[in-house]
């Protein structure tokens, strides 16, 4: 009876003996960069960054904004229905009742602008903390 267990053990550790089994590969989970390579990933996939730099658009779409004018308003009012000669939608000139109107905002006093002024200052603050947090984020990088 023990000859063939003794035979099954040996044979396994055989086995085992000539294959390929490693834990861990040791070269492959590590790579080498440079400090550039360093920081031109690190400035692709930072989303704090990318975030802030999504802020500094947003703030130039701002000041993009505040220089457009404001759009002139059309309405059109008709009667639906016309009592007098029993019709739906009537749209001759007998009798029916119509309106229309045009709208446009005039800004006085140099609003407009200001508004630009305003938008343009709004868009500093953005693009210095962009300024920042990068110079705050390489110091940790490189230290």
């Amino acid at each position: 009876m023990q000859t063939p267990l003794r035979f099954i053990v040996f044979s396994s550790l055989i086995v085992m003996g000539f294959s390929d089994v490693r834990a861990q590969d040791g070269g492959k989970d590590s790579i080498r960069l440079t400090i550039t390579q360093t920081d031109n990933l690190f400035l692709k996939n930072n989303f704090q960054l990318l975030l802030k730099q999504y802020d500094i658009q947003n703030a130039e779409a701002a000041i993009i904004t505040a220089r457009l004018f404001d759009n002139p308003q059309l309405s059109i009012e008709n009667v639906l229905y016309n009592p007098g000669t029993r019709k739906v939608f009537d749209m001759s000139h007998n009798g029916g009742q119509y309106q229309m109107q045009v709208a446009q905002l005039f800004r006085l006093a140099g609003k407009r602008n200001k508004n630009i002024k305003l938008a343009e200052a709004g868009a500093k603050l953005p693009e210095y903390e962009f300024a920042g947090l990068l110079r705050t984020l390489r110091n940790a990088l490189h230290n």
